[in-house]
């Protein structure tokens, strides 16, 4: 990865990280190889990346099975939702969010920050 890449990526995880709420986020490839996180310690980016990557791509493939597609996954966990966007043919953006989260307006903002990666990789 080119250095002014990677600085343009942390510059989008920075400004993920100024939205409210967020508690980590993730930029992973579509193989589930992490890119650049802002998650908590204790969490392994590396699993959470390749299990990210998986859901994204079985969740794709069945959304193309009804001939249509997926514009975001959501997965309701205790204390929040994990959800990944597909941003463009190389990368997934994931973030973590607590329960208080208004889904669709986060979603407005992290299409704004998906773009932005999709720039970076293209």
């Amino acid at each position: 990865m080119k250095i002014d890449e990677a600085e343009e990526l942390d510059r989008v995880l920075t400004n993920l990280q100024n939205l409210s709420n967020i508690e980590g986020a993730a930029i992973i490839t579509r193989n589930g190889i992490l890119i650049k996180s802002t998650l908590p310690q204790d969490i392994d980016g590396q699993k959470f990346a390749a299990m990210s990557a998986s859901m994204v791509g079985a969740s794709e493939t069945a959304a193309a099975l009804m001939k249509s597609f997926a514009k975001r996954i959501i997965i309701e966990i205790e204390r929040g939702k994990i959800l990944a966007l597909g941003a463009g043919p190389k990368a997934i953006l994931v973030v973590s969010v607590d329960e208080r989260t208004d889904i669709e307006k986060l979603t407005q903002e992290l299409e704004k920050h998906r773009k932005d990666i999709m720039k970076i990789f293209k």
